[in-house]
């Protein structure tokens, strides 16, 4: 029986795959059976370690925020006429499918005692993302127009299974702001110390393919927030000297660069400047009305909210409208902390600020005691947490949503660099 458990968790990362990719095909009730994979290494790992997953105050903080969702749902299910309001139990398939990836992934590093099969799989995962932001984006004249002699030359394949039509530029660009300064800090780490050549190649490559596709997408606070985390992680992974200076000449270069798009300064002439002008005023306008929305059913339910993902169901939008949208549909909140309020209260919303701060103090623990790759790892992690989370500021991958299996699988090396870290590795056990 130890060989089968062992065995097991060999093959864990390929049901993780499956996981995700069923969670990402299936439609929203048909995919709730892939949680059933999870449940072979959760016995396999009881079998072993005596423990379903590695623990940490993370685990405990993520199982709360768990149980909340599922009060709020029984709450939401026995008045249907009132808020919170429910679309049934089916919806919680997603945070369950999350949470329990961020600790499979924390386990399997913590039990292998390296993060360096994890990150080389996330590194390739960045190529797929940065293929699909190129080639599947929707692409919007006002926002990319002065780049549109590149776009024209960009292939285009919009049959992506999931996502017939293509992309929206925002959508993608959240995802891409996980990636990108992954890709970075690794290949900073791997040039500066010449490890690993395969690993390296596809870092820089994987980097240098989602830095063109955030350009050419023109999702703004994904491309800021990847210019701030490819500051601050060459500050912490490249010494003081010549290549320092050199790439920070180059990221003021490129931030330059996006300045100068942002205000329209490259616009083919001054009735196409005043168009983007006048559009990103309307979107900042569109934005506090969707903001206020938000507050407004936290203000109106602080312990529940309207109730898991309903912020964009008729009978809220109905109640809380945001006029400036027009009439198509609202998706979320346009802000990650209100949109989390919005779901599930200020309850779900302190849980939720306080395990962004665990993460923190575990990334910062993990820099101080780590060995040099786990270190990379973790703080490329947290570079990625960290531009998505400035991307969060103004718009949204919510936990409902098709690419938050991303935001779950950096919380998982990053968790997972911590007990690796601060705990002996279960090596010998296994």
């Amino acid at each position: 029986m130890k060989k089968l458990a062992q065995g097991i968790l060999l093959v864990e990362p390929l049901l993780l795959a499956m996981i995700v990719a069923v969670f990402w095909l299936a439609g929203t009730t048909d995919r709730l059976w892939a949680l059933v994979l999870f449940v072979p290494p959760m016995i396999a790992r009881l079998m072993l370690y005596r423990r379903l997953w590695v623990s940490t105050w993370l685990s405990f903080l993520l199982y709360a925020f768990l149980a909340l969702c599922a009060i709020n749902t029984s709450i939401a299910l026995t008045n249907p006429a009132a808020a919170p309001y429910s679309w049934g139990w089916w919806m919680m398939g997603r945070p369950l499918m999350g949470v329990a990836l961020a600790l499979s992934i924390a386990s399997i590093i913590y039990e292998r005692g390296t993060t360096k099969g994890t990150v080389l799989v996330i590194l390739l995962l960045s190529l797929l993302v940065g293929v699909l932001g190129l080639v599947s984006a929707q692409y919007v004249t006002t926002k990319s127009g002065q780049l549109q002699a590149l776009i024209d030359f960009v292939p285009k394949f919009t049959h992506f299974p999931g996502a017939v039509g293509g992309f929206n530029v925002n959508e993608i660009g959240g995802a891409m702001a996980f990636f990108a300064p992954f890709a970075a800090g690794i290949a900073f780490y791997d040039w500066r110390v010449r490890g690993a050549p395969l690993r390296r190649i596809i870092a820089t490559g994987g980097f240098i393919l989602l830095a063109f596709a955030l350009t050419l997408g023109q999702s703004r606070l994904a491309i800021f927030g990847v210019l701030l985390a490819l500051f601050a992680l060459t500050f912490l992974l490249i010494p003081a000297g010549r290549w320092r200076y050199g790439i920070l000449a180059v990221l003021i270069a490129f931030t330059g660069f996006q300045i100068y798009l942002v205000t329209d300064a490259g616009a083919a002439d001054t009735s196409s400047s005043e168009v983007l002008s006048a559009r990103d005023a309307s979107s900042i306008d569109v934005r506090f009305e969707i903001w206020n929305s938000a507050l407004s059913i936290i203000r109106d339910h602080p312990l529940s909210g309207a109730g898991l993902n309903m912020f964009r169901a008729s009978m809220v939008r109905n109640q809380y409208p945001a006029p400036g949208f027009g009439t198509g549909v609202l998706p979320h909140a346009h802000d990650e902390l209100l949109q989390v309020g919005s779901d599930v209260g200020i309850p779900g919303l302190i849980l939720f600020v306080a395990w962004q701060i665990v993460l923190i103090v575990m990334l910062v623990q993990t820099w101080r005691h780590g060995e040099a790759f786990t270190r990379a790892a973790a703080v490329s992690a947290g570079a990625a947490l960290m531009a998505h989370a400035f991307f969060g500021l103004g718009d949204a991958i919510t936990l409902f949503d098709r690419f938050i299996f991303a935001y779950w699988l950096f919380v998982g090396i990053a968790a997972g660099a911590y007990v690796h870290t601060i705990r002996p590795a279960e090596i010998s056990e296994s």
